[in-house]
This record gives C-alpha cells, sequence and structure tokens, in this order.
C-alpha cells in the first residue's frame, strides 16, 4: 500500500513539473472590452486596451482555434461577453512580433495565442 501511495505522490509531482513551465509562459490581461471579433476557423478578436508581448492586426490582438472543443467554448464565451457587454481576462502566449501593427510586421499569425478565457 505504501508503495503505491509513493508512485502515485511520483507521478503527481512528475505531471506538477511538466506542466509548470507551459503554465509560466502564460501571460494574462484581465478587466477587457473585446473588440473586432473576426474569422472562421481561426478567430480573431481586439480589446479595448493596452496589453503586454501583443502585436495589433487590423485591430486585434488575439487569435484561437475555433475548430477545437476548447476553442467553441472559448468563442462562445466571447459572444456572451459582446452581446452582454462584459469584460473579460484573458491568458495567451506572447505575440511572435510584440509592440508592432499591421504596417510595421504584425500578421494575422503572429498574433498573441488564447489559452483562456474568462467572462466578468
Amino acid at each position: 500500500m505504501k508503495n503505491n501511495k509513493n508512485r502515485i505522490l511520483a507521478a503527481l509531482m512528475a505531471l506538477a513539473l511538466f506542466t509548470l513551465p507551459s503554465i509560466g509562459r502564460s501571460e494574462y490581461a484581465g478587466n477587457l472590452t473585446p473588440l473586432y471579433l473576426y474569422g472562421a476557423k481561426t478567430m480573431a478578436f481586439g480589446v479595448d486596451l493596452s496589453v503586454a508581448n501583443v502585436c495589433n492586426y487590423f485591430g486585434r490582438h488575439f487569435r484561437f482555434d475555433a475548430t477545437t472543443p476548447e476553442g467553441k467554448n472559448m468563442l462562445a464565451i466571447l459572444l456572451t461577453a459582446i452581446s452582454t457587454k462584459r469584460k473579460i481576462d484573458v491568458w495567451y502566449t506572447a505575440s511572435t512580433a510584440p509592440g508592432t501593427d499591421n504596417n510595421s510586421g504584425c500578421t494575422f499569425g503572429a498574433l498573441a495565442v488564447i489559452t483562456s478565457v474568462g467572462i466578468k
């Protein structure tokens, strides 16, 4: 019994070590109003406030894959926030061209990628 507990504890610690680096790479921005929702499979949207480590592609700062179950959930949250004029919080990976816009290097593919979104 004790040996099984040790194995379970070791497995949980290993899992934590593998997931912590990905959590540490996430950026956070809160109390944002979503704007300019655009796309089909890959959705892009902008927000009303300045956000660190993103670029601006025609008013859009973030993108995500709306074809996955997670992406469909995020799209539902964004549509709800837009239609009810509520604020959101976002967790994202930084843009590959932070601080630029569509005239100086920001492309659709360079947008910050949303990993999670919450509604207030």
